[in-house]
């Protein structure tokens, strides 16, 4: 639309009639259809949701040395879909494993993702454990405690 208008601005009020170069034309044209194709490609991807995050935490999960924060923040993107598969939650929890395992279980918002993890998949007693882990590193700490009281609800 900005662009649109700022055509419109600098084009002169009687353009003298032009005509672009056919080699031009059809280079505008495949251009239209790669930018077409990529935001089809986009729109689909984004609509896969849990699916695409799965087959992400695949591929992260079979290299050697990944961030754990990538880990991280695709198991909990997973665990915060709508309806996670018992496969995808699988995939979460081995992702938030991992994350927790390279961190030497010292981060607690890892720890935090863990335990939510294993409280999805049907751990209660794990999930329990290891936001405990998380509330010693940072006691006081009312996000983690609220979730305790979270788990131990159901």
């Amino acid at each position: 639309v900005a662009g649109a208008v700022a055509a419109w601005v600098v084009t002169p009020a009687s353009p003298a009639p032009a005509r672009a170069p056919s080699w031009m034309r059809a280079t505008a044209a495949v251009a239209l259809l790669l930018l077409a194709a990529a935001a089809f490609m986009l729109a689909r991807e984004i609509a896969g949701g849990g699916d695409v995050l799965a087959r992400r935490a695949e591929r992260l999960l079979a290299l050697p040395a990944v961030p754990p924060v990538m880990l991280n923040n695709t198991a909990w993107m997973i665990i915060s879909e709508q309806s996670p598969t018992p496969e995808q939650i699988q995939l979460a929890l081995r992702s938030a494993q991992r994350a927790v395992a390279q961190t030497d279980r010292s981060e607690p918002n890892f720890l935090d993702t863990l335990a939510e993890t294993q409280f999805l998949a049907g751990y209660s007693e794990d999930a329990l454990d290891t936001i405990d882990e998380a509330i010693a590193l940072v006691p006081g700490e009312s996000y983690f405690v609220e979730q305790r009281r979270l788990f131990l609800l159901g």
